[in-house]
């Protein structure tokens, strides 16, 4: 049964929001592979928090328009970890324009939309994305490029280097407890208290893993990699996802112009990190035509014209 994970460094995928954070950590650099993000460089991540008051948050995604966040599906339904049919949330609060989280501008959302095939089949399905409509446009958002399957064939290969952020929990390797705690098979409900979960966002660059080499790591754990999924990892490291992350965005550097193309969403991976485990990701390129038609489909109808 896939865990869900989070994304950050050990890199991210997603606290379920039920789950509470351990306290507030001084931020450390026993992350490995990676490292406090420079306030500005990543102007399009946002965090998902429960109410107006949360200053935690439990996943991650990003702005792809002034008015819509793109998130991972398992992010904003009722009963995340299930297999079955699910629901979405009925509101959540996005926090913007600041890497500390517990300094973000909230909005509440408007409306969220959850994939279909998720929402049939949860992760089993491959769908794990979700966009969410916010009540009011974000002032001077900055957004970040989906990748459509022609960008992303351009810029997505075996190996290509691309970057993974969130505020999801870091651990030392070097702590025995830990690695015996997520040596086991679902060790989500013991190891939560002993990881630290930082205020700053954080940054690791990972890379991209061809997806056979990728279903025969999992395949024998009896977990499917869909056509519509991506793998990424730091090879020979535990730079890779865990706990509190989800629905943060993979993006790669694109030339020309010089900007951040989103090819991902942190949906899931295996025990924070493990050495050779890949994180995966929803695949944005599968699901573009999706988010476009969503958009659009919400869009008001234009004024009439005057007579």
């Amino acid at each position: 049964m896939r865990r869900l994970v989070s994304l950050i460094l050990v890199a991210a995928v997603g606290l379920p929001a039920n789950l509470a954070l351990a306290g507030d950590e001084p931020d450390t650099e026993m992350i490995v592979g990676g490292k406090p993000a420079k306030p500005g460089k990543f102007p399009y991540q946002v965090r998902l928090y429960a109410s107006a008051d949360d200053e935690k948050g439990f996943c991650g995604g990003s702005i792809i328009d002034p008015q819509w966040i793109l998130t991972a599906g398992h992010c904003v339904v009722e009963g995340s970890d299930a297999q079955g049919p699910q629901a979405p949330v009925e509101t959540v609060f996005v926090g913007y324009g600041s890497t500390d989280r517990t300094e973000t501008t909230k909005i509440e959302s408007e409306k969220i939309v959850v994939h279909p095939l998720y929402l049939e089949k949860a992760l089993s399905g491959g769908g794990d994305v979700a966009l969410v409509k916010l009540k009011e446009p974000i002032p001077g958002a900055k957004k970040v490029e989906i990748a459509d399957p022609d960008t992303e064939k351009t810029l997505v290969t075996r190996g290509v280097k691309v970057t993974v952020t969130g505020w999801g929990a870091i651990w030392d390797p070097e702590d025995k407890e830990v690695v015996e705690l997520l040596s086991k098979v679902a060790p989500q409900a013991d190891v939560t208290e002993r990881l630290s979960f930082p205020r700053k966002l954080h940054e690791a660059d990972i890379h991209v893993m061809a997806r056979d080499e990728c279903r025969a790591i999992y395949e024998p754990q009896q977990l499917g990699i869909a056509d519509s999924e991506i793998c990424a990892l730091k090879p020979r490291s535990v730079t890779n996802s865990c706990y509190g992350d989800s629905g943060g965005p993979l993006v790669v550097l694109a030339e020309e112009p010089r900007r951040y193309v989103q090819i991902g969403v942190v949906s899931w991976g295996d025990r924070c990190g493990r050495a050779g485990n890949p994180n995966v990701f929803a695949r944005v390129a599968s699901f573009s035509d999706w988010i476009e038609q969503t958009m659009t489909d919400d869009a008001p109808d234009p004024a009439p014209a005057s007579p």
